[in-house]
């Protein structure tokens, strides 16, 4: 049932699964904590209205799933703004629930000024949390097209931080031709980084033509 809840093409879909499944975990079915998570990350991850996410958060409680940073990182995802990133960090604070780099990524995705970036970084310094290469690999992956994911990566560099592989991988993904990905994969060769099969995976998606494949 979990993963019918995953797969729900929409969240009407996704609700009759999660009745079912809050209705099994009422009956005393057991249900590893893991199952539960999964059911319950993935049925908040189908809303796409905020105020009904924030509804939907309390019935966590309902099914037991574990109270971290997961399901309000996924607040975040779907408010898509600075301020309602603001609420959901007040929120976790007032849970004592600790962020991660995964919540430091997603809040930066939504910052559109420099005040804003120094005002989440002066928020979760509280928790000993810095900026480093996997937050800003985060931001670049949620990026929203190839030209916000290379201001990105400017910024990191500007800030001192080394590009690697997955830096790198990530921009090609995010590319939008097969010059971008080329150029950036010629970067990460110039900066000495060995690419992996991902980066080459994604390399080859961006091809327009089969020749081009073969060649890479």
């Amino acid at each position: 049932v979990a993963h019918l809840i995953r797969f729900s093409p929409t969240l009407q879909i996704a609700q009759s699964w999660f009745d079912e499944f809050r209705n099994r975990i009422e009956r005393g079915d057991s249900v590893a904590q893991e199952v539960r998570n999964i059911a319950f990350g993935s049925y908040l991850e189908k809303h796409k209205d905020f105020s009904l996410a924030l509804e939907s958060i309390k019935l966590r409680e309902k099914v037991g799933a574990t109270l971290n940073s997961f399901p309000f990182n996924i607040l975040m995802e779907i408010g898509k703004s600075y301020e309602r990133t603001l609420q959901v960090l007040e929120m976790m604070k007032r849970s004592n629930i600790e962020p991660t780099e995964h919540t430091y990524s997603i809040a930066h995705t939504y910052c559109s000024t420099p005040a804003q970036r120094a005002d989440i970084n002066r928020i979760l310094s509280a928790y000993d949390i810095k900026l480093n290469v996997v937050v800003y690999n985060g931001m670049i992956d949620r990026a929203p097209d190839f030209f916000a994911a290379t201001n990105i990566f400017r910024r990191m560099k500007a800030n001192g931080f080394e590009p690697n592989t997955i830096t790198y991988t990530t921009l090609i993904k995010k590319s939008t031709t097969s010059e971008e990905a080329a150029s950036v994969f010629q970067d990460m060769c110039v900066a000495n980084l060995t690419p992996d099969e991902v980066s080459f995976f994604f390399l080859i998606r961006k091809q327009e033509r089969l020749e081009d494949c073969i060649a890479r």
